[in-house]
């Protein structure tokens, strides 16, 4: 079995009673601070999901890992983030 099927059937109980489910819940769920910036500038963008916005950030994160061995300074990692924002 997949890794993805195993995390699709995990449910996380919360303290109010109610479930999450990681990957269902998390592709419904819109990022909050993305759809105030859509809203605030008047976009015509589809606003990313929480579980589409994870995905991202991993896979980005193995292709940075490739590049390991250079030595990357603060303000260089700085530039990268707004792009996550």
């Amino acid at each position: 079995m997949a890794l993805l099927d195993k995390i699709k059937k995990i449910d996380i109980y919360l303290d109010n009673g109610k479930t999450l489910n990681l990957v269902k819940d998390l592709k419904n769920t819109a990022r909050s601070g993305k759809l105030v910036k859509i809203k605030k500038y008047s976009l015509k963008l589809p606003c990313q999901s929480i579980y589409s916005h994870l995905i991202s950030m991993a896979h980005n994160a193995d292709i940075l890992t490739i590049y390991n061995d250079y030595k990357f300074t603060k303000k260089s990692m700085d530039f990268l983030n707004p792009f996550y924002i």
